[in-house]
């Protein structure tokens, strides 16, 4: 009898660890298929998109020269711009960036959106002490930018928009 009742046990614990692996095995399959196409920055040309990917040096002679002012925020452009700090590797900066594309047709001479990919760009990922990504600056023409974290509903981004026009 208590043979059989550890067998049953034993039984009843694969069967229920067989069912968690499978269950396991569906919810990540359905997880793939949820994924947003992505371009990186390197298969894209400037004539295909408003956005501009930037590096270090562009960076420091465009949009804030950070060794010049390590103290405070100087920006450089004359319209107000967006700054995606991302990674080609990253969902939810995957589902940011039509989002951000969006955007920079909609404010097209209005606004400037840039991008700068976290995995190229250490330094510049290191000054603006991002740990998480997606990270945006939001940065207005004249003041302080505004930072923000993950992939923002489109309604957030409108609003964080509005108060740096």
């Amino acid at each position: 009898m208590k043979i059989k009742a550890e067998v049953k046990s034993a039984f009843i614990a694969g069967a229920s660890l067989l069912f968690l692996v499978l269950a396991g095995y569906n919810f990540s399959k359905e997880a793939k298929a949820e994924t947003v196409p992505f371009q990186s920055a390197s298969s894209l040309s400037s004539e295909d998109s408003s956005i501009k990917y930037v590096n270090a040096d562009y960076f420091r002679k465009n949009i804030f020269d950070y060794s010049a002012s390590p103290n405070k925020f100087v920006y450089k452009g004359d319209k107000p711009a967006i700054v995606d700090f991302y990674a080609d590797w990253c969902g939810p900066c995957r589902q940011l960036s039509p989002k951000l594309e969006e955007v920079a047709k909609k404010y097209k001479g209005k606004l400037i959106v840039y991008k700068v990919n976290i995995d190229n760009e250490t330094e510049l990922a290191r000054i603006f002490g991002v740990r998480s990504i997606p990270m945006c600056l939001f940065i207005p023409k004249n003041g302080t930018p505004i930072q923000t974290m993950g992939n923002l509903p489109m309604n957030e981004i409108e609003k964080t928009i509005a108060q740096i026009m």
